[in-house]
């Protein structure tokens, strides 16, 4: 399941503390409530493997995708969804360690994780083979790029140290026994059918696993047409985030402004976010947008996007849904596919 991402979610681990190697079957919820049911936190891992179960209106769904490469050591990776009425109650990402003393370990260093962790300094000399042997002393918003296909807990002991202060970041993760699991607060009261979209899209399944979903609605956000705003709840469901687009016509009916703006919680955690969007571009129809102009003020970040050619507004709806749809995935959910 690993996909070519940004080396920063690996790096985020590798920065933390040695790992204890004690055992412990308490369950344990850190920013997470660690209340999501047993049934949606099985260390048995589901019997379809190459995708959802079936999808009924009450009861228990879940997605998993086998993957046959994985190391010895790492874990399975499923979602679990607790339905009712046709609709999203509880949801979790599941990984499933082979012990519980692992599985320990990691829920200790995804619950300590900082916004610090995130950030570390551009090392000229870097290349694809010693990233994880560059400087991490200064930190910068510049963020190197690789495909994350190396054994993770070879990198792990590479490093001693983490961060001695900074924000930590709330992922909603707990354990149960030899399940380390992130609760999925973003997808309660989603439709059945916005659900296994959403989940193809995020899961980088959309392309290869299915067809690409066309998406015709807002399913997070709404946008007033009036005024030309969209408003997202927030991004990636990180607490404390704001993000709206303001979009603009011409007289001839055609976009001429697509500005976004995001609030984050703080300026350190809005350094991160800002290069993640640094790149973001859309092509639809006859036009095209992307995003060359990124400022970064305190904590928040103005993207002023550049438009060529004829979009018109049912493009900017197109767009727009994309968008609904790829914000709200959960950062835990991003972290955890592109590390394991």
């Amino acid at each position: 399941m690993k996909k070519h991402v940004s080396s920063v979610w690996l790096f985020s681990l590798c920065l933390l503390w040695p790992l204890a190697s004690c055992s412990d079957t308490e369950d344990e919820g850190g920013g997470g409530s660690g209340t999501a049911p047993a049934e949606i936190t099985s260390s048995v891992l589901p019997s379809v493997t190459d995708g959802f179960s079936p999808i009924v209106d009450n009861g228990v769904v879940t997605y998993y995708v086998e993957n046959e490469y994985l190391d010895d050591d790492e874990p399975k990776t499923y979602m679990a969804f607790e339905m009712a009425s046709g609709s999203v109650k509880e949801a979790a990402l599941n990984l499933v360690f082979d012990k519980e003393g692992e599985a320990k370990q990691w829920y200790e260093l995804f619950s300590k994780l900082t916004v610090e962790d995130l950030l570390y300094e551009d090392d000229d000399d870097y290349n694809d083979d010693d990233w994880y042997s560059a400087s991490l002393g200064k930190k910068i918003s510049t963020l190197q790029h690789s495909s994350i296909n190396r054994n993770v807990h070879r990198l792990l002991s590479n490093f001693s140290t983490t961060s001695a202060s900074g924000e930590r970041l709330d992922l909603s993760v707990s354990r149960r026994g030899k399940v380390v699991y992130f609760d999925l607060e973003t997808l309660k009261g989603v439709h059945k059918d916005d659900l296994k979209n959403l989940i193809y899209i995020w899961t980088g399944a959309a392309g290869w696993l299915v067809e690409y979903p066309q998406l015709e609605h807002f399913v997070f956000g709404s946008y007033d047409e009036r005024s030309g705003v969209y408003t997202a709840p927030g991004i990636y469901n990180i607490k404390g985030t704001a993000y709206r687009i303001e979009t603009s016509y011409n007289s001839e009916g055609y976009l001429n402004k697509f500005n976004t703006i995001m609030t984050l919680p703080s300026a350190q955690l809005a350094q991160f976010i800002a290069e993640e969007f640094a790149d973001l571009s859309f092509s639809v129809g006859t036009g095209y947008i992307y995003s060359p102009n990124v400022s970064l003020s305190g904590n928040t970040i103005t993207v002023e996007a550049a438009i060529i050619g004829d979009i018109t507004p049912e493009m900017t709806l197109s767009i727009l849904y994309q968008l609904d749809a790829t914000i709200a995935q959960p950062f835990s959910m991003i972290m955890a596919y592109s590390i394991f």
